[in-house]
Formats: structure tokens, C-alpha cells, sequence
């Protein structure tokens, strides 16, 4: 019986990680090309619950390290940014 409660309460935290990122990706005010940017905790939990097929899907056609656009020097404009750091 305990190890059906720890199971279930697992899939719990896992469903609302879900819940939430999904959320964040189908957001109505977010239109077109999507980029998210993560930091290296969130990049974690964002692989761990969403597939990249769900992540297109979404039109999210860049995942991109928080670190690696301090340093980018072209312009994205055609993309609005979803922002999901620690």
C-alpha cells in the first residue's frame, strides 16, 4: 500500500510540472514562432515532462539556455520569448 501511495503522489508533482509548462506555451496572448528560454533547472524539468513533438506542436521552434542569449548577437524578432527560470 505505501508504494502505491508514493506512486501516485509522484505522478501527481510530474502532472502539474506538465500542467504548468504546457500552460506557460499555450498561453492565448502568446501568437505564432515561440523561443523558451530556460535556465539549467528548468531546461531539466521542462525535458523531463514535455516532449520536443508537444514543444513544436506548441510553436515553440527554439529552446534556448538563458546563458547562451546574454551572448547572441543576432536579432530574433520574428520570435517571442517564454521566459521559465528558477
Amino acid at each position: 500500500m505505501a508504494d502505491k501511495v508514493g506512486l501516485n503522489s509522484e505522478l501527481n508533482v510530474i502532472g502539474a510540472a506538465r500542467s504548468y509548462v504546457l500552460k506557460m506555451i499555450q498561453d492565448k496572448r502568446i501568437r505564432d514562432f515561440k523561443c523558451l528560454i530556460l535556465c539549467p533547472f528548468t531546461t531539466q524539468c521542462v525535458a523531463s515532462v514535455v516532449s520536443q513533438s508537444e514543444m513544436l506542436q506548441n510553436q515553440v521552434f527554439l529552446v534556448e539556455a538563458l546563458s547562451s542569449t546574454v551572448q547572441r548577437t543576432s536579432n530574433m524578432l520574428h520570435l517571442t520569448a517564454v521566459v521559465f527560470i528558477r
